[in-house]
């Protein structure tokens, strides 16, 4: 397996990206906007939690903010991660797991960029020669038989002289059979991999060795070649840049897991006999036995995988691929993909990337994520009570957060020509009926039917949705253009307002009970914590932000602090 696979299946690029911390780990240059017991929150720290605002929650261009806001939430934050290191929760076994895991994940990921995406360069000399390559085009004609033995004797029957075609008809097995094995115009790649470097290395008449293959054993000849056709440099490149580069990434990550196997350390402690008793199914490697089996089968270093690693692999292989007729070979694959995976961490591990400034700050904003999260679990959430009695209250107080979406019974006219569609409005608004007019002037699909469009929810309606929700039952909407086609809707009927019943969202209920109790403690707790600590806030640095670079955020609140 090339170390290409392995990342791509193995590793989670960015998960940071989306984490909204404050670490007090500071990036030269950066400027402190407050300090929580002497330990910074940075301007980094603010302009993040503004850009996952703006990722989230849907800010409205223009809207105001008040920068303050975030500024307290990250003081917030802060207070709760220095109770949560207090506690000790940073040697939490979770935790720690948890830091371990991404730390070895983005180290794959700079290893990778190291060792093969940096070195995976392709030159223009290159793309031309694999567009060539892959672009030629070849005249084939086949024939394929069962055994070697009746391939030779066929092949040496054409070189005698006899006809490739009538011999085709006559002895081949395959679908080209009753074309005598005309095959037309091939690509390489349309070619099994076995008989592409064979036919492509020869000229206009000659034909190939007996080649064995997944259908048999062929007899190539070719008839014609033709070049590949010209194209432009730039033209080339948009075609065959990625699939070359990623030909050439999987061919140096080939060539590292040599290295880092030669260099390596590696003890396979595995008999034949063993790796003969291993399970191949999910049934089996779930199985008490097998699981608590700490027989060793190979070891790199300080890492072994034992049995019941072994069997605890298979549970996340989808069963199909745990068929084969070769149940040991298969077995052996996994354990050099295990040997593969644990080379590639251990060398990973040893660049220390998490010594980097960057990654450092990453690491240290995943670890107080994880914090808070723990805090949050063993602090805030044993303290929300959940009951019926509860929920129901909660449901009777916020009703309006639960009600049912509002269904309108409209109709529609549709047309493609603005002018018309204003001379049907003037129609409408002298009495004419709406119905008649959707019928004989409406050019889409609703016609038919007077326009009717029968009962529609709100969310459904698109477009038109604010039109509608503004009209009184019996109105008629002003022209509405989208998409080049112009519409006039009429309200006919409107749904009562209605509340959705409580025992059929009792699950919506509870989420929205408990994040309410949630971010109530979890700000009661941060207060109090607020009164032993000392705050300081930047307050001219937040002011110089605020005019810098959010024009529109509120900085009223400053002069409060």
């Amino acid at each position: 397996m090339s170390l290409f696979i392995l990342l791509r299946n193995g590793m989670i690029i960015g998960l940071l990206l989306l984490l909204a911390a404050c670490s007090g780990f500071m990036i030269s240059g950066e400027k402190p906007v407050a300090w929580v017991d002497g330990v910074p929150v940075t301007e980094g720290d603010l302009k993040e939690a503004l850009k996952i605002t703006h990722r989230t929650e849907a800010v409205r261009p223009g809207e105001h903010l008040d920068l303050m806001d975030y500024v307290n939430k990250l003081i917030d934050e802060r207070l709760i991660v220095q109770e949560a290191y207090r506690m000790e929760l940073d040697k939490d076994p979770w935790v720690q797991n948890k830091l371990h895991e991404y730390k070895l994940r983005e180290s794959v990921v700079r290893l990778y960029k190291e060792e093969v995406q940096d070195r995976a360069r392709v030159s223009d000399d290159e793309m031309r020669r694999f567009y060539n390559e892959q672009m030629e085009a070849t005249h084939i004609r086949q024939i394929t038989v069962g055994t070697e033995e009746e391939a030779r004797n066929i092949r040496a029957q054409i070189e005698a002289g006899s006809d490739m075609a009538a011999l085709a008809r006559e002895h081949s097995i395959d679908m080209f059979k009753d074309k005598g094995g005309d095959r037309g115009f091939l690509h390489r790649w349309q070619l099994p991999e076995s008989a592409r470097d064979a036919a492509f290395s020869l000229k206009d008449g000659q034909i190939t060795p007996v080649i064995k293959t997944s259908s048999g054993y062929q007899i190539i000849k070719i008839e014609e070649k033709r070049p590949a056709p010209e194209k432009s440099l730039e033209e080339i490149r948009q075609v065959v840049e990625k699939p070359l580069r990623k030909k050439k990434e999987e061919e140096l990550g080939q060539e590292v897991l040599k290295r880092y196997r030669k260099q390596a350390d590696i003890v396979i402690s595995v008999s034949e006999d063993l790796v003969a008793e291993l399970p191949l199914s999910i049934d089996a490697a779930k199985d008490e036995k097998w699981a608590k089996d700490e027989r060793p089968i190979v070891k790199i270093g300080e890492e072994i995988l034992t049995v019941g690693q072994f069997c605890q692999q298979l549970k996340d292989i989808p069963e199909s691929k745990l068929v084969t007729d070769d149940p040991l070979a298969l077995k052996r694959k996994f354990i050099d993909n295990w040997i593969d995976r644990k080379l590639v961490d251990i060398a990973a591990l040893n660049r220390h990337y998490e010594q980097g400034e960057d990654f450092g700050r990453l690491l240290k904003y995943y670890e107080e994520y994880l914090l808070k999260k723990l805090f949050a679990q063993k602090v805030i959430y044993p303290q929300i009570k959940v009951s019926d009695e509860l929920l129901k209250d909660y449901y009777d107080k916020h009703r309006d957060r639960y009600l049912k979406p509002v269904h309108y019974r409209i109709r529609q006219i549709t047309v493609t020509d603005e002018a018309q569609a204003r001379t049907i409005l003037e129609q409408l608004r002298g009495g004419a009926d709406f119905a008649w007019l959707a019928k004989n002037k409406s050019e889409d699909s609703l016609a038919q039917k007077g326009g009717d469009r029968g009962w529609i929810s709100e969310d459904k309606l698109s477009f038109l949705s604010e039109a509608v929700s503004a009209l009184k039952v019996g109105e008629n909407s002003d022209v509405l253009s989208e998409g080049g086609a112009y519409y006039i809707v009429k309200l006919e009927a409107k749904s009562d307002v209605d509340y959705e019943d409580f025992e059929q969202i009792k699950d919506v209920v509870q989420k929205d009970y408990i994040k309410e109790n949630y971010e109530h403690l979890w700000t009661d707790y941060a207060r109090e914590l607020r009164q032993d600590a000392e705050v300081k806030i930047n307050d001219p640095f937040i002011q110089e932000l605020t005019e810098r670079f959010l024009p529109t955020v509120k900085s009223s609140t400053l002069d409060k602090q």
